[in-house]
């Protein structure tokens, strides 16, 4: 329905799918290495038996050390893909939003004071973007809540491939979107945010329901960042969006200081 980058999630059903293969191959990996550890253990132990039938010590010390070894590789191999079929899916759901592939609420602004430490220091200048989606609730209303989900999944692979390297943006509600960058001065900051609204109109394809951004830029100087918070700097950016939402929508308003 909508253009959506190959980085997408992908609709429920798409991703229920991508959950149970994962959870699939995570048990058959499972199986195959507990196979592999009872086979060679078992090899081990008529190996043992053979070389030693007299029960020399020295024979039976050398099995228990193959198979304690083996344990060990085993154990290794169970914690590795543990990580990587469990924790880490774990970790990313609940840093990232399932349906736009973003940042969740709390993550971002986590993440977002931590950049502005950061620029605190080396005093690099900071903007903060606050997107709204242009009448969703009509959306939703008029063709339903599946189209809204697509809706939003299209927004959000379009965020991920448009943002910088080093920029940080997040869902922080139903249809709203902060996006945070560092070094980047208001004039750079308007002009990249007017290139993602006019990406967002771009999507629109006729017979389906219109999608457009507004956005509020609010910018602040690395030297004057002592007494501001990202918090801060993003209410400045949504009173800008209130204005943009006023004044016809679909364009990027810029905060007055």
């Amino acid at each position: 329905m909508y253009a959506i980058n190959r980085q997408s999630q992908g609709p429920p059903g798409r991703r229920r799918s991508s959950q149970l293969k994962r959870r699939s191959a995570f048990a058959i990996r499972i199986v195959a290495a507990a196979v592999l550890y009872t086979v060679l253990s078992t090899l081990i132990g008529w190996w043992g038996t053979f070389r030693t039938p007299t029960g020399a010590l020295a024979s039976v010390t050398r099995t228990i050390v193959l198979q304690v070894v083996l344990l060990v590789l085993f154990l290794i191999v169970l914690r590795r893909m543990f990580v990587r079929f469990v924790l880490r899916p774990l970790q990313h759901r609940a840093h990232y939003d399932d349906l736009t592939g973003l940042l969740r609420a709390g993550s971002f602004w986590e993440r977002a004071e931590d950049l502005m430490q950061r620029a605190l220091v080396t005093q690099y200048p900071v903007a903060f973007v606050f997107l709204d989606l242009d009448d969703f609730k009509h959306i939703n209303d008029e063709f339903g809540h599946a189209t809204g989900d697509l809706v939003l999944q299209s927004i959000g692979a379009l965020l991920r491939r448009e943002i910088r390297k080093g920029d940080l943006i997040g869902r922080l509600g139903g249809e709203e979107f902060g996006w945070l960058m560092v070094g980047t001065t208001g004039e750079e900051a308007f002009a990249v945010t007017q290139r993602v609204l006019t990406a967002c109109a771009q999507l629109n394809t006729p017979g389906r329901p219109q999608i457009g951004l507004s956005g509020g830029l609010a910018v602040v100087d690395g030297r004057a960042m002592s007494h501001i918070t990202a918090w801060d700097l993003a209410r400045k950016a949504d009173q800008a969006l209130y204005r943009a939402k006023a004044n016809g929508k679909g364009h990027v308003r810029r905060a007055e200081n």
